[in-house]
């Protein structure tokens, strides 16, 4: 009766073995092609340096402008900014538009008879350390 048995719970075992070694071979192959989402990562990014093609949305920036302000750089050597991904500095040409102005919190686009003053989304976040704080 012992031999019957350990021989049930021998072939209890070995078809435990079998469906776990069927089941991990259905999901090697999704955990192999699964990628690691980067919480830091920007939600437009493609990898490989492709393109996503901006829908009706996403053709708008922060508050419905069609420019979106990121970055800017000031400083004596050089003085950039960052508008709709793209680094510009003075004199750059955006869409229809030309870059007259880089400021801390802002950028100034002239062309086509008007004038745009784009303003760094969340600049008032960080603030310059006054002496003695």
């Amino acid at each position: 009766m012992d031999r019957g048995l350990s021989a049930v719970r021998r072939l209890g075992n070995v078809l435990k073995a079998i469906i776990a070694a069927v089941f991990c071979g259905f999901m090697a192959p999704a955990v192999l092609h699964a990628q690691l989402m980067d919480p830091t990562r920007p939600p437009d990014y493609m990898p490989g340096g492709a393109q996503q093609e901006t829908g009706p949305l996403e053709a708008q920036g922060f508050n419905g402008s069609p420019w979106d302000l990121t970055s800017t750089l000031v400083s004596p050597q050089r003085t950039l900014a960052v508008i709709n991904g793209q680094v510009v500095i003075k004199g750059s040409k955006i869409g229809d538009m030309t870059v007259e102005k880089i400021e801390t919190d802002q950028v100034v686009l002239v062309g086509g008879g008007r004038t745009e003053v784009i303003d760094l989304v969340g600049h008032d976040i960080k603030k310059p350390v006054e002496s003695g704080e």
